[in-house]
């Protein structure tokens, strides 16, 4: 799973998404998911200087995957 950022404004200017999307209603998807799936969950993270690269991002991405449990 790609988690590059858990800030709205910070996914939409690294991941462009669709407008229509709502970054809680995915990351809330994807614990949902992870609860039931029984194979192996793989994050992937990529950093992009001075966008998602701060310390206190960071923490938030690592405090969301410590949900998702890979």
């Amino acid at each position: 799973m790609k988690l590059n950022a858990v800030n709205e404004g910070i996914w939409h200017q690294i991941d462009r998404p669709h407008g229509r999307l709502k970054l809680e209603r995915i990351l809330d998807g994807i614990i949902d998911f992870s609860k039931s799936y029984q194979g192996t969950l793989v994050t992937e993270t990529t950093l992009v200087s001075g966008m998602n690269d701060g310390t206190d991002h960071l923490e938030s991405i690592a405090k969301q995957i410590a949900k998702i449990k890979p």
